[in-house]
């Protein structure tokens, strides 16, 4: 509800990292810092999907087009600029097949990767000839893909390694 709420607001403001990414997208404070009043660069890794400013550590400003400078992925500091930047980072993908045979209810572990935030059958991704409906013949969990009455599929399982969990 919480949630939901916090993403209608995001919506309305339209500027949100929150609306731009949803829940989905987790973020990780990196520091930026210019020691000694000299330009650096910071590059956050291609799987940087949104960078923002965090907070001010320096006593020097941080003030954005002056002394620091946000480009996709990358951040420029300068004039004794320091930093903490969020960065969000989209979610990784995993391929998990899990089968039941002969009816028989089958579990397959997720607690591999980290935080599970969506699972779902593809189109052209359903191996058996039985419905694998979602709720119905399968379900999904934090910790695993649970498959009832024949379903058999390769899931694809949307995570973040704990790591970018914020």
């Amino acid at each position: 509800m919480i949630r939901n709420l916090l993403i209608a607001l995001g919506l309305i403001a339209g500027t949100s990292a929150f609306a731009q990414h949803g829940a989905r997208y987790g973020y990780e404070s990196q520091k930026c810092e210019s020691l000694d009043e000299r330009t650096k660069n910071c590059d956050f890794g291609y799987d940087a999907t949104l960078v923002q400013f965090d907070y001010q550590i320096s006593r020097s400003s941080c003030v954005e087009g002056s002394t620091f400078w946000i480009r996709g992925s990358q951040v420029t500091v300068a004039h004794g600029c320091r930093a903490f930047f969020r960065v969000y980072r989209r979610p990784l993908e995993a391929r998990v097949r899990c089968e039941s045979h002969n009816d028989r209810p089958a579990s397959c572990n997720l607690s591999q990767f980290g935080q599970v935030l969506n699972v779902t059958i593809r189109p052209g991704d359903k191996l058996s000839d039985a419905r694998c409906v979602q709720n119905d013949d399968w379900s999904w969990n934090a910790n695993s893909i649970n498959v009832s009455q024949g379903c058999r599929a390769d899931f694809t399982v949307e995570y973040r390694p704990l790591r970018y969990f914020r």
